[in-house]
């Protein structure tokens, strides 16, 4: 017959196992559900706040003058410069809403590509196309409007 003491120590050490056990499914089971309120419940707000991100305002320092020699020849002068850059996955999905909401269909295009190691139709959208319709106008209007090599914007 097994000492007295053993008999109470079992049942204790299972018990406490057991609220170990919920309370580490407890934890498990609240950082699920923080996961699932940021990702589903609040994702779309956040999506929306990340739209904001890819717009900067820059202030444009004053004008310093120019630097004359001592004939009056000039040295240095002010110039403007300016530099563009976009992300093209979010021009053509913003490109691809727009043209959904007003009816039309997104440019596409169609060449023979590889899947799994097999000759697969592809389809993408015409990034092309995109830049030339969306981007390149707004550029003109300012003025900064540069060519492009297409080929290479579309690889």
């Amino acid at each position: 017959m097994p000492p007295v003491s053993s008999r109470r120590r079992r049942p204790r050490i299972e018990l406490r196992v057991q609220v170990l056990g919920f309370l580490f499914l407890c934890g498990i089971g609240a950082v699920v559900t923080k996961l699932w309120w940021v990702q589903v419940a609040r994702g779309p707000a956040f999506s929306i706040s990340m739209g904001s991100h890819s717009n900067v305002r820059v202030r444009l320092p004053s004008v310093r003058g120019e630097i004359r020699d001592r004939n009056g020849v000039v040295l240095v002068q002010n110039r403007a410069s300016y530099e563009v850059d976009f992300y093209l996955q979010t021009m053509v999905d913003a490109n691809t809403k727009r043209l959904k909401d007003l009816g039309q269909k997104p440019p596409k295009i169609s060449y023979l590509g590889r899947k799994n190691g097999m000759p697969h139709q592809v389809e993408e959208d015409n990034i092309v196309d995109v830049v030339n319709t969306a981007v390149m106008p707004k550029l003109q209007e300012l003025g900064l409007a540069r060519d492009y090599n297409s080929e290479s914007l579309q690889n």
